[in-house]
């Protein structure tokens, strides 16, 4: 999808700033890491109060110096670029992210969601990936921000509802290998067991055949996530309208939910025969 000039029109999202960005991203680390506000601070040499601030937006993050200790102490080195640049930026409405940025900047504007649903292109979504088929998806990228955006959607009050439809490519593709998409496609079954969650096996010739679109339901207004493995574009107005009725299609083309965690569960098992295989031919 090309984003265009009508891109502006309509009810307009404000996609949070670099610096809410960061500090959501910090306070999912922290949480990642079971490390308290005290211990945190501790590490970064700074106080209690000044650290909740930075995790809700409201003041700047440290100098880069103690923002890296206090990295460091999270076990999160590798994020430091990321954060510093998040700090420096202010966003717009309408704007792209790479792949290295963009799972931190889909959980802070998901905290504004109320619903999402996703439809993808044979590739499982963010937000609902463990950490193996993440990395491999994404060669290497760390799954923590990833899954801090499911952990966080969890335990909103109440919980943000859920709608996955995956083309049913995903049952046979081993992104990662057979072992990764089986225990990808066992996490999903499972997921499947939260009364919030809805995930539907969509027939190919039915899918986005592209990448995953997100739709995300805020108060302000529809925003649509385009995201693959090189990163995500950021969608309002009259071209969000238009994913939003490719999306609508592809549900209603969606087999039905209540058989998706027995062709998932089928799937995986399929999926370690594989491994079992390859592994008797050597």
């Amino acid at each position: 999808m090309t984003a265009g000039p009508d891109d502006t029109e309509g009810t307009a999202v404000r996609v949070p700033s670099g610096p809410v960005v960061a500090g959501l991203r910090l306070a999912a680390l922290r949480e990642a890491a079971n490390v308290t506000p005290q211990a945190a601070a501790d590490a970064a040499k700074i106080g209690v109060p000044q650290l909740t601030a930075v995790e809700a937006g409201r003041a700047p993050a440290p100098p880069r110096p103690r923002l890296s200790r206090l990295l460091r102490a999270l076990g999160a080195d590798e994020d430091l670029p990321v954060l510093d640049a998040f700090i420096r930026q202010t966003w717009g409405e309408s704007t792209a992210d790479d792949q290295a940025g963009w799972a931190g900047r889909l959980e802070s504007v998901l905290s504004q969601a109320t619903g999402w649903r996703t439809a993808c292109g044979g590739i499982v979504p963010a937000g609902v990936r463990t950490a193996a088929y993440h990395r491999a998806l994404t060669r290497g990228r760390s799954a923590r921000a990833d899954g801090a955006v499911f952990a966080r959607v969890a335990t909103t009050a109440p919980p943000v509802r859920a709608l996955v439809l995956l083309d049913e490519q995903v049952l046979d593709r081993a992104t990662g290998g057979p072992a990764t998409a089986a225990e990808q496609l066992d996490h999903l079954a499972e997921l499947t067991g939260h009364s919030w969650v809805t995930v539907a096996l969509v027939p190919t010739v039915a899918s986005t055949g592209g990448p995953a679109l997100t739709h995300l339901t805020t108060p302000a207004g529809p925003l649509i996530v385009e995201a693959d493995a090189t990163g995500a574009r950021y969608h309002t107005g009259t071209t969000a309208q238009r994913a939003i009725g490719l999306i609508d299609s592809v549900r209603h083309r969606a087999g039905r939910p209540q058989d998706a965690p027995g062709h998932l569960r089928a799937a995986a098992q399929w999926m370690r025969a594989r491994t079992t295989v390859a592994g008797a031919a050597r």
